[in-house]
Parts: structure tokens; sequence; C-alpha cells
């Protein structure tokens, strides 16, 4: 799945926070990996949009760094995180309206 994230809050000085473009490697219901082209340290925050086939919107949100390696190719790193925040819902079914007791006169 295509991902697009930036860097939203660090301790560093100078960092990239502009938006950057990759792919997932895993995925869990807690979080996923991707490969970055910078290396992130562990707890700095991410704003991430993962998207499947380009429509349709996985999730938007915050997401903390677990960890990141860097690949034996040297050119990546593939970076852990985790979500901040909870995936929206699937809207919920409208309850059927309760029929009223009409007495018949």
């Amino acid at each position: 799945m295509s991902i697009e994230y930036r860097l939203v809050s660090t301790k560093r000085k100078s960092a990239d926070k502009n938006w950057h473009l990759s792919i997932t490697q895993d995925m869990s219901c807690n979080g996923l990996t991707f490969y970055a082209e910078q290396e992130f340290k562990k707890d700095e925050l991410l704003e991430v949009q993962v998207i499947m086939s380009g429509i349709l919107e996985i999730y938007k949100g915050k997401c903390r760094v677990v960890r990141a390696e860097k690949k034996n190719t040297g050119a990546n790193f593939l970076t852990a995180i985790t979500f901040e925040q909870k995936a929206s819902k699937a809207p919920e079914k409208e309850a059927k309206p309760k029929k009223k007791n009409v007495k018949k006169i």
C-alpha cells in the first residue's frame, strides 16, 4: 500500500518536515512498517496517510516511531510506527424507527 508521511514533532534542531511517499512493508491493527529515505528516531511523531489502490484511505492520523533499521542496501530505513489515533470507523447503520402504537377508534 502507498504511504504519505512527514515528521511533525522531533527534538532535533534541523529535520526534514516535508511530505514523502513510500510503500508499506507490513501492517497490523496497531501500526505498520514502511521504507523511509531518512532515519527517524524513536518517539518522533509522524503524520501519516495510508492509501490502498490510490483511492481507499486506510488510515490518516498521527503515529509514533518505535524503531528504524538501516537496510543492507544502505539507501532506506525500515521504520516501525504505532498508530496514535484509532482509524475512523465505518459509518454505523441507522436504527430503524420504532413503530408507534396507535389506538384504533
